[in-house]
Formats: C-alpha cells, structure tokens, sequence
C-alpha cells in the first residue's frame, strides 16, 4: 500500500474544546491541494466528523456532521490550513461527556475515495478530561 500524505497526528484538549494537529510530507497548503476533503472522524461516542472542503485552496470551508446531517457549528469549531492543519472542536459537538472515551480517526478524500488515513486501522482513543485532570497530571 502507498503511503499517502499525512505523516503525523497529535492532538490535546482543554476542558470544553477537543484540539487536532495534522502533518503532512509537505506544508498543507501544498499536500491538500489534490484532495476534496480532510475528514476528522468520529466513531466514539457517536457518529460525528469535520469536513474541510477544498483544503489547501482558498475556497476551502467545512462543514459538521452528527449521523450524517449538517449541524451549525459555526462559533464552535475553528479551522487552520497552512503549513500545517489544525482544528479546535467543541466537546459538547463531538457529544462527549467529562471522562468519557472518545475515538477518532484522520482521512483524505479524492472523488469520494479514501486516499489515505490515520491510523490505517482503527481509531486514535483518548477521553475529554475532568476538571481534576490539570492536578492530576502534575507530580511535584
């Protein structure tokens, strides 16, 4: 199988907004250029996704999805594509309550086909943190 663009995944949070980074082999700008859709996926706990139409041209635009229809997410979500793309969401989109586990995955469409995806198999886990998740983390 060919190794598509994407090269890395981090993401983070704070306590109400879910926060995605992705890489590519080239600033974004440049490796989007070819593809229609950048999807963020999410399979936990509900069927959700980001849409970012035409990345990497300066028509690009997104839309959210809940089980496949649009939702107005407007001032809840916010898009960055340059040399790198990056997203902030919030949890209360994605439908994720404090400590509970959210899975999710990355993928490039060209005319409507996967054309390469994050992880290949599978889903990327992690869970929206507690308001207690800050103290926890700290060992001093």
């Amino acid at each position: 199988v060919a190794r598509g663009p994407i090269r890395d995944i981090y993401f983070g949070f704070t306590l109400d907004t879910f926060l995605a980074r992705i890489d590519f082999d080239q600033p974004a700008r440049a490796a989007l250029r070819p593809f229609e859709v950048l999807r963020i996926g999410f399979a936990e706990p509900a069927s959700a996704e980001l849409r970012i139409y035409q990345p990497g041209t300066p028509l690009q635009n997104w839309k959210w999805y809940v089980n496949g229809a649009p939702v107005d997410a407007r001032d809840r979500i916010q898009v960055g594509v340059d040399r790198i793309a990056e997203c902030s969401i919030d949890f209360d989109l994605i439908g994720v309550k404090r400590n509970e586990p959210i899975q999710f995955f990355v993928e490039l469409l060209e005319n409507q086909q996967s054309r390469d995806r994050a992880p290949r198999e599978g889903y990327i886990a992690c869970a929206r943190p507690t308001p207690e998740f800050e103290n926890n983390m700290w060992d001093v």
